[in-house]
C-alpha cells in the first residue's frame, strides 16, 4: 500500500499543487494491519498537522486521522478495494489531498 500527500489552492491548482509526501505502509504483524504516519504536515494558516493511517489485513478496513496539534481535525473510516481518496478544504483556500492505493491484500 502507499500513501500519496499533497497540497494545493483551491483557486489555482495547477500553479499551486505540491507533493508532501509518497511513501509505502509498514506491516504490523502483531496487529495484523498496515500503518503509515507522516507529521509535520504544512497547510498555509493551519498549525502542523499529523496524519496516521491504518488498514486491517484481510479485511481491509481503512482508517485516515489528522490531527492538528493534539485535536483531531478530520477522521474517515471506511471499506478499501483498491484505492481512497478524501480532500480537506482549509479555510485559507488550500486543500490537503489524501490519496491510498494497493496492491491485492488477498492472497491469490
Amino acid at each position: 500500500m502507499t500513501l500519496y500527500l499533497s497540497k494545493y489552492h483551491n483557486e489555482n491548482p495547477e500553479q499551486t499543487t505540491e507533493k508532501i509526501a509518497e511513501f509505502d505502509f509498514d506491516y504490523n504483524t502483531a496487529n495484523r494491519c498496515y500503518e503509515a504516519e507522516f507529521d509535520g504536515i504544512e497547510i498555509p494558516g493551519q498549525k502542523p498537522m499529523l496524519i496516521h493511517i491504518s488498514c486491517t489485513d484481510p479485511q481491509a478496513y481503512l482508517s485516515v486521522v489528522v490531527f492538528e496539534g493534539k485535536t483531531d481535525v478530520f477522521t474517515f473510516v471506511a471499506a478499501l478495494k483498491n484505492y481512497a481518496h478524501a480532500t480537506l478544504r482549509f479555510p485559507s483556500g488550500y486543500r490537503l489531498d489524501v490519496h491510498i492505493e494497493r496492491e491485492k491484500l488477498q492472497k491469490a
